[in-house]
């Protein structure tokens, strides 16, 4: 969903400090773990406009646990879809694809 209320259409405007409060969320981090993630985030200058394109073996190479690596991407390709599917006419809710009713 949207944890902070701010519409996830938004995430490519999101701070580096917004983008690691939503991933922490995410991934459930507090204490050391939450820190080492600012860290690396800050290293690497990660917001959201970039973490919309990172990958699985982006995350893996700036030394992202694998399973925090794969609930990111995920997190972050569901909320993109959302936003999407936001975006898109109603039209595109029907069963039939371009087809006649008659």
């Amino acid at each position: 969903g949207d944890p902070f209320g701010w519409g996830i259409g938004n995430i490519v405007c999101w701070t580096a400090d917004e983008t690691i409060r939503w991933v922490g969320m995410i991934l459930q981090l507090e204490g050391a773990l939450l820190k080492s993630l600012r860290k690396t985030f800050g290293e690497h200058k990660i917001d959201g406009k970039a973490i919309i394109h990172l990958t699985v073996l982006d995350l893996l190479n700036i030394k992202i646990q694998k399973d925090h690596a794969n609930k990111i991407a995920l997190a972050v390709a569901t909320e993109l879809q959302a936003a999407l599917k936001r975006r898109l006419p109603e039209t595109h809710g029907g069963s039939s694809r371009g087809g006649s009713s008659t």
